[in-house]
């Protein structure tokens, strides 16, 4: 199974393009878009969703009864929530702090595939298992690559038919770079950056050598960026920028939603609510909305948004548009443009 990446349109100083992304059989859209998660129905969702993500957590626990047999249950469950002509993105959340046994990475391989319906997306981790104490260490990566190779080694051993998603943690370059140039090894030419809460603005050094490692490669025009767990300044008013957001105007083709949390948790969470007009999150008091209402109210205001810019894409400046958004300072888009204008594309 192959999946097909065109270029349609690009803007010629930011790094957004409009892309065909095609898999015969299950989906075919335009990017950028923003992913959704099934939080509660919604018809606009049901009729314009065209990446889904569906998130499942695995802990030690889960390990051992995949281990025990359970996975034929787990995957069925998880099939339930697939949705026609979406391209279904099922997203492990490894929460383990050390590499499981060759064993359990060897089961996780199977539960993986069987559980994933056209891609497969290789598991997102946590920062901690590649720290040795607080410091992260080449041992610990070197540790996290055997693991992946094992995991995509299991896969293909038996027969595979899916498009493979390479995980890439916002990690720093000589980390990074090592990461990536594993996954092309094995021929994998889409990739899902787990930013794990930060801010891919604010760590533009380390998310440009992202960029051009897999761009070295395969030219980002002819590739699938997907991002998750991307951050946003701390707020230090009633407003901040979405900094999230404004990721898909540096090649990212598919943003997704946030799994894991930063810091820990103190009190009630803060609500933030999305505004398409000012490219920001407002807080809201803790009782304003129930939270899932306000998550799906948010995705949903970013789906719009992605539908509005892709058809910009080509038809006028970019810079121009967002310029108009309150929050998008010249800051912000200095750090797009230098994104865009250090990462040559063929």
């Amino acid at each position: 199974m192959h999946l097909r990446v065109k270029e349609i349109e690009r803007d010629e100083s930011l790094g957004i393009i409009r892309k065909d992304l095609t898999l015969d059989g299950f989906f075919s859209f335009q990017s950028p878009l923003r992913a959704t998660k099934f939080l509660k129905p919604d018809s606009f969702l049901e009729k314009h969703s065209r990446a889904n993500e569906i998130v499942k957590r695995i802990d030690d626990e889960i390990l051992n009864s995949l281990e025990e047999g359970a996975s034929s249950r787990i995957a069925k469950e998880i099939s339930l929530n697939f949705k026609k002509d979406n391209m279904n993105l099922v997203i492990f959340n490894l929460t383990v702090d050390k590499i499981p046994s060759k064993n359990k990475i060897c089961t996780l391989a199977h539960h993986l595939y069987a559980s994933s319906q056209a891609s497969i997306f290789l598991p997102a981790v946590r920062t901690t298992l590649f720290k040795e104490g607080t410091k992260i260490t080449e041992k610990r990566i070197q540790q996290y690559l055997e693991m992946m190779r094992t995991i995509i080694s299991e896969i293909k051993a038996v027969g595979n038919s899916k498009v493979l998603i390479g995980t890439v943690p916002l990690l720093a370059p000589k980390y990074s770079r090592s990461i990536i140039n594993c996954y092309q090894e094995f021929g994998i030419n889409a990739f899902s950056i787990d930013g794990n809460t930060s801010d891919l603005l604010t760590h533009e050094a380390d998310f440009r050598s992202i960029l051009s490692s897999i761009n070295g490669k395969t030219p980002l025009n002819k590739t699938l960026i997907h991002a998750c767990n991307l951050g946003y300044p701390q707020f230090e008013q009633e407003e901040t920028r979405a900094d999230d957001f404004l990721s898909i105007f540096a090649y990212i083709d598919i943003l997704g939603g946030t799994f894991k949390i930063r810091g820990i948790p103190k009190g009630n969470p803060r609500l933030k609510e999305f505004s398409r007009m000012n490219y920001s999150y407002k807080i809201l008091a803790p009782s304003a909305f129930p939270p899932n209402e306000l998550k799906n109210s948010n995705q949903i205001e970013q789906l719009k948004e992605t539908q509005t810019v892709q058809q910009l894409v080509g038809e006028e400046r970019i810079e121009k548009y967002i310029q108009q958004k309150s929050k998008v300072d010249e800051i912000a888009i200095n750090r797009l443009k230098s994104i865009a204008g250090r990462v040559k594309i063929d």
